[in-house]
């Protein structure tokens, strides 16, 4: 067995992070209705820059300030939401591009741990001697809510974006960058952490009942998609997963155990994964996918050390 599990997962899964609120009976808008590709680089600040004119010579002791800050208005809320989407946005387009440098610039210690599962920092140096591994995976932000200064320096906001095509909701932190890295004219936040939220089962969705043991998986084999929630639950003894991937025609599951490398071949797309606990239950929410088969798996190693796909732990399903 040539690939490397551990590196495969946390290439599939670092960027299993996202965003924002999503209300019951909301559609999600279709990949091809987003706005215009964002690039890859730190976004200007949205906040208004005073402009003023010089005074004339004082003529009393205390002059009255010609700008001065408005905190909590309307226009305040409004810039910080437009700079942390932004950023959000941004962050999305360098991950997707696996632009290292400009993540790491973008983002804290803290959060580049979060991205390998870790609750610990990760410094950047080491973030960037590992980052050749990963693979890119799509990225990309619906929306970006309810931001809030939290003291000074500090922000948060709902972000709800796509990974693949697994919708994710999260509570995202900023916090403002050190003053040696901030540039002229441009966003002074970068992104601190990412806690993932509840979401809703979008109101358009068809279900597929999913059901992992040891080791086997069983789904309903079609459905009419595009957008898809697959209900899995866990009788087993062990915790396992909900990969979901999607296979060139004539690629087979044996040709994946049998692929070398430390991410996925490029015959293999990454379309989603959840976990789903010994006992417990989950759901992965999928959206816009495309017609085609996709293939069910979970690459956590047994007690052996072996991947469960090794054990025939697959399933296929249809959108038609």
């Amino acid at each position: 067995m040539g690939w490397n599990m551990t590196q495969c997962r946390r290439a599939l899964f670092a960027w299993a992070m996202a965003l924002v609120m999503l209300i019951g009976g909301v559609l999600i808008p279709p990949v091809g209705d987003t706005l215009a590709a964002t690039s890859c680089a730190r976004p200007a600040t949205h906040a208004a820059v005073p402009t003023t004119t010089p005074a004339p010579a004082a003529t009393t002791t205390a002059a009255t300030p010609i700008a001065k800050p408005r905190n909590g208005s309307p226009d305040d809320a409004a810039q910080l939401t437009a700079d942390l989407e932004a950023l959000a946005r941004a962050l999305a387009a360098c991950l997707s591009a696996n632009d290292a440098a400009m993540v790491a610039k973008l983002t804290t210690a803290s959060y580049l741990g979060n991205l390998y599962g870790s609750a610990d920092p990760l410094p950047k140096e080491q973030y960037l001697a590992a980052a050749a591994d990963l693979d890119p995976i799509p990225m990309r932000i619906v929306s970006v809510t309810n931001a809030a200064q939290r003291g000074t320096g500090a922000a948060t906001a709902e972000v709800l974006s796509v990974i693949g095509n697994q919708l994710i909701r999260s509570e995202w932190d900023f916090v403002q960058a050190p003053a040696d890295e901030r540039e002229t004219g441009k966003s002074a936040w970068q992104v601190n952490a990412e806690r993932e939220l509840a979401l809703k089962v979008p109101s358009d969705s068809e279900v597929l009942d999913v059901r992992l043991t040891e080791w086997a998986i069983t789904i309903d084999p079609t459905t009419t998609g595009p957008n898809v929630v697959l209900q899995g639950t866990n009788t087993g003894k062990q915790d396992h997963e909900m990969l979901v991937l999607r296979l060139k025609p004539g690629f087979t599951v044996q040709d994946l155990l049998r692929a070398a490398g430390p991410g996925l071949p490029d015959e293999v797309t990454f379309v989603g994964q959840r976990t789903v606990a010994s006992g417990g239950s989950a759901d992965l929410i999928l959206t816009e996918l495309p017609k085609g088969e996709y293939l069910v798996t979970s690459l956590f190693s047994t007690p052996d050390g072996t991947p469960e796909l090794a054990k025939g732990m697959s399933a296929l399903f249809t959108v038609r």
